[in-house]
């Protein structure tokens, strides 16, 4: 009760009303996640079609968590029984202000990890966080080598960018940031494979993670957050190339679905 009420009282109730007004959809996402879930425990997704719909092919498609052995790593769950070498190495995209599960798959495994993220706050935030076995580079993954659009958050509400532009931010709010597929960063790196995969990078892992395997790069583990977008025409289109996605998966992997809150919202999948 007292964490809800300082929730209240630091509410910004103008620039809150104005978001009610110009972008009620984003306004009601983020009051799902931020208010119902966090101080109910209740995920309310079966009020919207769209969330229902991703929950039920999480539910035919993935596989129970309960049925594996997996281990807690920061903000995110690995099978370290899979990893054999002395030095296995992570590729880890979107870092934003947490790197606990890097760290961690570091010091569990004596790894390496090579970071990942374009915005201007993560380079700030990894300025004193770099390490021999903890490299950080200031681009984005993607499918393509070039320089691309990346889109923020004109309210603040949420810190992540994105490439995709999934949650619809204004087409006027973005900069342009240097970006990379993971075949190009594996030879430039001389990497001879990637053991563990990691991808948080806002609507756009299927496109990297496909362009792997176009380009036989298979790691042994791939842990891989799958936003939804929050258009419907958007999202009609991601949901066909999301089947075709993971039936291509499933050719290679199991899918283990780790994700236990805001269903419909985003996928995470071991």
């Amino acid at each position: 009760m007292k964490k809800f009420l300082n929730f209240i009282l630091n509410i910004n109730y103008r620039g809150l009303f104005r978001l009610i007004l110009i972008r009620p959809r984003y306004f009601f996402l983020l009051f799902k996640i931020r208010v119902i879930e966090k101080y109910t425990g209740v995920d309310p997704f079966f009020l919207s079609p769209r969330f229902l719909l991703i929950y039920f092919f999480e539910e035919r498609n993935f596989k129970n968590l309960n049925d594996y052995s997996l281990k807690k790593l920061g903000n995110y769950l690995l099978d370290i029984n899979r990893i054999k070498k002395n030095t296995p190495l992570l590729y880890s995209g979107g870092v934003g202000a947490n790197i606990s599960f890097d760290e961690e798959f570091i010091k569990e495994t004596n790894g390496y990890a090579r970071l990942f993220d374009p915005t201007p706050a993560c380079s700030e935030f990894m300025k004193d966080k770099v390490s021999e076995n903890l490299k950080f580079y200031p681009y984005a993954l993607y499918k393509y080598s070039t320089k691309t659009k990346i889109y923020f958050d004109r309210f603040n509400q949420v810190r992540s960018n994105s490439i995709s532009n999934f949650l619809n931010f204004y087409e006027n709010d973005f900069y342009y940031c240097d970006t990379f597929n993971i075949p190009t960063l594996v030879k430039k790196f001389n990497d001879p494979d990637i053991d563990v995969l990691k991808l948080d990078i806002e609507g756009v892992s299927i496109e990297v993670v496909q362009n792997c395997f176009d380009n036989d790069i298979y790691p042994d583990q791939i842990i891989i957050a799958i936003e939804v977008p929050m258009n419907y025409r958007k999202f009609f289109k991601f949901y066909k190339e999301l089947k075709i996605f993971i039936k291509r998966l499933n050719k290679n992997y199991e899918l283990i679905n780790l994700r236990h809150r805001s269903r419909g919202v985003e996928m995470e999948i071991l």
